[in-house]
């Protein structure tokens, strides 16, 4: 296969479990969706960028590796906002190394904040009711404070 953006063969890499294929020269990354969110660590949420493109083909325009269909223009829904290619027919993305570098350093940030902000969170004692949980009443349901035996104030 070779590369959409400069045509250069394009090379397996296996990242744990998955493979995707990479550009030796511009270092994009040719990947199903799945082995994507398992390389960057975050679901990769797109919409349509450009629904409509026109008929003409501009600079911009890149062909799949596998097919040789256009891939349409998306863009991630949550930031970083970055343009990804799709090729509908493969079900197969195309991500450039800035993009794949951004999505990467997002989700490490996100999962930096998550991990400070659970050591700054203060532990429930046992039988301690959860912030969303009600208090329970010290009176009988149904009886007025007066009658608990309690003096009013």
């Amino acid at each position: 296969m070779q590369c959409p953006q400069d045509q250069a063969s394009l090379a397996p890499i296996t990242l744990g479990v998955v493979t995707i294929e990479r550009c030796p020269t511009c270092r994009g990354v040719w990947a199903s969706r799945e082995a994507l969110e398992a390389v960057t660590g975050r679901p990769l949420a797109t919409r349509g960028a450009h629904l409509a493109l026109g008929a003409g083909h501009d600079d911009h325009d890149l062909a799949c590796p596998c097919c040789t269909d256009r891939l349409d223009v998306l863009e991630t829904r949550d930031p970083p906002i970055v343009e990804v290619r799709a090729c509908r027919a493969c079900a197969r993305l195309w991500v450039t190394d800035d993009a794949l570098a951004s999505i990467k350093a997002s989700a490490k940030e996100r999962e930096e904040r998550r991990s400070r902000t659970s050591l700054h969170r203060p532990a429930l004692q046992q039988g301690e009711p959860t912030p969303s949980a009600p208090r329970a009443s010290a009176r009988p349901e149904g009886e007025p404070a007066e009658a608990s035996g309690g003096t009013p104030s």
